[in-house]
């Protein structure tokens, strides 16, 4: 959890994938450097070798994932989400060969909410997921490394580096990916 990697949860100007951060945002980011370990990246990142890095990334080479191929590490991750539903049926929209399989990953990451699930008579099983998005995510990060050799040298390099890696995302205090920016402090 994020708690366990010193990241704390406050606010409500967050960086958004797919999006610039604001010119608040941005101040703030300047105001309080980043700690030496820390790599900090998102899908809008300003530094094309860290927003590289983004689950929203498109690949050249398309990862597998449960005998199954997809544009990007977001439409697997989505597609993991939907199988530990009450409609697992709906998942294989979210493969290559779906209908949401080229759509933009800011799209299939609506496509898995609660609003979304609702629409189709489907609910999340919370407790299953909670239990394995990390095992899932591990996943589909070693499937990216098996196409995308450039994305395992980069990981490798800053690992070496040690960097530790923060994804910043705007779902808030409860989110459990990631960490956020509120006003002029920057979370750790």
């Amino acid at each position: 959890k994020n708690a366990a990697r010193g990241l704390k949860r406050a606010g409500d100007d967050y960086l958004t994938p797919g999006r610039p951060p604001s010119k608040r945002t941005r101040a703030a980011a300047a105001a309080r450097p980043l700690p030496d370990y820390a790599c900090l990246f998102y899908a809008a990142s300003a530094d094309k070798s860290l927003a590289f890095l983004s689950n929203f990334t498109v690949l050249s080479e398309p990862i597998n994932y449960d005998d199954r191929r997809f544009a990007t590490v977001e439409h697997a991750f989505h597609f993991a989400k939907w199988k530990r539903s009450t409609r697992p049926d709906l998942a294989k929209r979210l493969a290559l060969d779906g209908p949401l399989g080229k759509a933009a990953p800011a799209d299939v990451r609506k496509s898995s909410g609660k609003g979304a699930m609702k629409t189709v008579a489907a609910t999340l099983d919370v407790r299953l997921w909670d239990a394995d998005r990390l095992a899932v995510q591990r996943a589909l990060l070693r499937a990216r490394c098996a196409v995308d050799p450039a994305f395992e040298e980069r990981v490798r390099r800053l690992h070496r580096a040690g960097k530790r890696f923060f994804h910043f995302e705007r779902s808030g205090a409860k989110s459990f990916w990631g960490g956020y920016f509120k006003g002029p402090e920057r979370t750790q």
